[in-house]
């Protein structure tokens, strides 16, 4: 009993130890807790693992809100969010849906119209067919006839022109060619000496051109290029003004974009000779082509008064 009794003071001695030690540390859980009793702890714990629970569902909310911000950090997002009202968002949202729905129903009507033009189209190929090779025949047609007749004009335009200068140096009048001459040489910058007539081996007088550069040569008109066949033909046509006026009264020259084949500096030779030919009687240049205008006024002041052609429109 003695020994019994001895082991059991011991073992409460330990309890009391063991007691004690729980003691203290229930009093510094209390104090971290704060409060004073267990009973007061327990709705602290309850809190505690309440927040435990938001701060986990905080953090997987953030992981979320990474991934659908591309990875931006939270503090920027929210930058981004108070600068975008959620309403305003809200508006743009059913904005958007609402042009989606819009888009959607225009393609599925353009689908339709489309099927319908392919459908009237197959429907429609073979008469197209027939009636775009009746136009194309028709066209071909046309332009052979306009060609035909441009090409007996310039044809007899030019038999008359070359029967008309022979006749004239038959004439002995070589005055009248001297002056075609000296027109030809200015229109084209000197690059022609002369206009004379030749006589076939039939004996008919044709038309020949001398170049400076080649003065033992001739031309004919068909060798010319088409700005100095239009050059050629200013210069008879200014001839034949000159020798009208010694014996009638002056008729205004009307030129309508004659000018279109010239290069500037012929251009402005042709309009230097104008201005000459302006001294005896009224000439007026009509042009769509700017450049020709300010190669005009570079002719000196009082010798070309420009017209818009606002100007002719509006009533006098």
């Amino acid at each position: 009993l003695s020994e019994a009794e001895e082991n059991a003071r011991a073992e409460a001695e330990a309890a009391a130890t063991t007691h004690r030690a729980a003691r203290d540390q229930l009093r510094v859980l209390l104090d971290l807790i704060g409060v004073e009793t267990i009973e007061a702890a327990y709705p602290r714990l309850l809190l505690s693992d309440e927040r435990a629970r938001f701060e986990g569902e905080k953090a997987q909310a953030e992981v979320q809100l990474r991934d659908a911000g591309d990875g931006l950090p939270v503090d920027v997002l929210r930058a981004d969010a108070a600068a975008s009202p959620v309403d305003e968002d809200l508006v743009r949202i059913e904005a958007e849906k609402a042009a989606q729905t819009a888009a959607s129903a225009a393609a599925q009507q353009a689908a339709a119209e489309a099927s319908a033009l392919r459908l009237t189209l197959s429907n429609m190929m073979d008469d197209t067919a027939i009636n775009d090779a009746a136009a194309d025949q028709q066209a071909a047609v046309a332009t052979i006839a306009s060609t035909l007749d441009e090409a007996l004009l310039y044809h007899a335009a030019s038999l008359l022109l070359e029967r008309a200068l022979a006749s004239v140096e038959k004439s002995g009048d070589s005055a009248m060619l001297r002056r075609i001459s000296t027109i030809f040489n200015a229109l084209t910058g000197g690059a022609h000496d002369r206009v004379v007539t030749d006589q076939d081996d039939d004996g008919t007088a044709r038309l020949r051109l001398v170049q400076s550069r080649h003065p033992d040569e001739r031309q004919s008109i068909d060798q010319l290029s088409e700005g100095a066949r239009d050059q050629l033909f200013l210069a008879l046509r200014v001839a034949a003004i000159e020798d009208h006026l010694g014996s009638a009264s002056p008729l205004p020259f009307v030129g309508d974009d004659i000018l279109q084949t010239f290069d500037d500096d012929r251009a402005l030779a042709a309009l230097r000779v104008l201005a000459g030919l302006s001294q005896h009687t009224q000439v007026i240049i009509l042009t769509h082509h700017r450049h020709v205008l300010d190669l005009a006024m570079s002719l000196g002041e009082g010798l070309v008064y420009p017209c818009p052609r606002e100007s002719l429109l509006t009533p006098a």
